[in-house]
């Protein structure tokens, strides 16, 4: 009994969630970008990144939050694949309030003691209190500048 519990989570990670998570992001994705972007807030980003090596465009919605000198922030886990395809500095484009703007993302690696802007967003639900919870090395913070708005 033990061992057939084991292959239904094994099939679920690799199937289910991965299959879910598709396409819960891509309907997140398409809300921010539309006019009922309202409807999620305004703390759903959505970053278009080009992937590292296949070169394929890549739109990733993320919870951030706004800090003082109009930066977004965004915690994230440093097991995520996704914010590796952001070069730190690089020109990037980010979906936000239902407008494409452009922006410059840094990437800051193990962050050692989360100011309260991290711990507000970690206070937001369980996965970012997670995060929150991690080893500095395995946290990442990106901050986001956006293009003044024309």
């Amino acid at each position: 009994m033990r061992a057939l519990k084991l292959r239904l989570a094994r099939w679920m990670v690799a199937t289910v969630i991965p299959a879910v998570f598709r396409r819960v992001n891509a309907t997140i994705a398409r809300v921010v970008r539309s006019p009922l972007h309202p409807l999620l807030g305004p703390r759903f980003i959505v970053i278009r990144c080009e992937g590292r090596r296949s070169g394929r465009t890549y739109l990733v919605p993320v919870l951030s939050r706004r800090s003082g000198g109009g930066e977004l922030r965004i915690l994230t886990s440093a097991r995520a694949l996704w914010w590796r395809n952001v070069e730190s500095g690089a020109p990037a484009t980010v979906y936000y309030r239902g407008r494409e703007r452009d922006a410059r993302i840094d990437v800051v690696r193990g962050v050692d003691a989360p100011s309260e802007v991290e711990r507000a967003l970690a206070s937001r639900g369980v996965v970012a209190r997670t995060l929150v919870a991690l080893p500095a090395s395995e946290s990442v913070l990106l901050r986001v500048w956006l293009s003044p708005d024309v």
